[in-house]
């Protein structure tokens, strides 16, 4: 019998101690709970009512547990291209430095669109697989049942999910997982959260994933002015800060980071750093397990931010 999203979410099945893959799945940046969360997803919660959209599958580890998932759904009989996804297929530094640790020949640069399809062989007449830069993708729109977001690691890519993706939900039926949310980009958790009068908040992290479940539709005025990304420098440090209020502090680390990046982009440097420093002092958060440098890189990441001056000519101020 199949489960509503809000139903498998209280129960984590994927949170079980010692809970072994339904398949072997190819190397990826997803941590193991998340892993398992999207088999569970295709396999027990989806109905078959929209598809489901991976965007930023990369070497297809979102991909094939996907379509593991579906596969052995018994709710949904046609299974064919149920899957959407979507990536530039295109190797970059921290990528290329994973496959070199674990013995393989990559660099930056390199197309990895032939290892997705060998990677996702198994599962790919339930994949329509959209390559290229996703600001000039073109996509017909059709209801989106699941929408998992791995691809929105700049301003402009989080505006561009929302205006493709956002629009094509199914109040009280769709979920979002944004898989960027805990990884100090701080548009990504501002837009949540403007957004978050339509959205309940299903599951605050599994590894880095915040998973929320569309409960209304999206006002016009809404969906614009989040697809725009016009909020003023008030309201992105209120929304930010609501957004880390949310959480229990043991998840409020990434967010913290965002912030201190934030008040720099914003021109206020001695905030930024004050800012900064909390977390920098803070007792480490746990790391996920299969980056377990993650965090250490982050706040390497936001002192070298830090030192350089905000660019003007960036109209963003995420």
């Amino acid at each position: 019998m199949t489960s509503s999203f809000p139903d498998l979410f209280s129960r984590r099945p994927w949170r079980t101690p010692g809970r072994e893959l339904p398949c072997q799945p190819p190397t990826g940046m997803l941590g193991p709970h998340e892993t398992l969360m999207l088999y569970d997803l295709a396999h027990e919660a989806y109905t078959g009512a929209g598809c489901i959209v991976d965007a930023g599958c990369y070497l297809g580890r979102s991909a094939v547990m996907f379509g593991t998932g579906l596969a052995a759904n018994p709710a949904v009989a046609d299974k064919a291209g149920r899957i959407h996804c979507f990536d530039l297929f295109t190797l970059g530094p921290h990528g290329a430095a994973m496959l070199q640790q674990r013995g393989q020949e990559a660099r930056a640069g390199d197309s990895v669109r032939a290892v997705f399809d060998e990677n996702t062989a198994a599962v790919a007449d339930s994949l329509v697989v959209y390559e290229g830069d996703l600001m000039q993708t073109v996509w017909p729109p059709q209801p989106i049942e699941v929408l998992f977001v791995d691809i929105a690691k700049t301003p402009q890519l989080c505006q561009r999910v929302v205006d493709l993706f956002f629009g094509n939900l199914l109040p009280g039926k769709s979920i979002v997982i944004q898989q960027d949310y805990h990884h100090g980009l701080a548009c990504v958790p501002i837009v949540v959260e403007f957004l978050s009068p339509y959205f309940e908040v299903i599951d605050a992290r599994t590894d880095f994933s915040h998973t929320s479940h569309c409960i209304a539709p999206i006002p016009a005025d809404a969906f614009r002015r989040a697809v725009r990304y016009d909020f003023s420098e008030r309201e992105q440090l209120d929304l930010m800060q609501r957004a880390i209020d949310r959480l229990p502090d043991e998840l409020r680390h990434y967010l913290g980071l965002a912030q201190a990046q934030l008040l720099h982009q914003l021109g206020r440097p001695d905030e930024a750093r004050r800012a900064a420093r909390v977390w920098q002092q803070a007792s480490p958060p746990n790391t996920s397990p299969v980056d377990p440098s993650n965090w250490p890189r982050r706040l390497q990441q936001l002192d070298e931010a830090l030192a350089r001056p905000v660019d003007s000519s960036d109209s963003h101020s995420a």
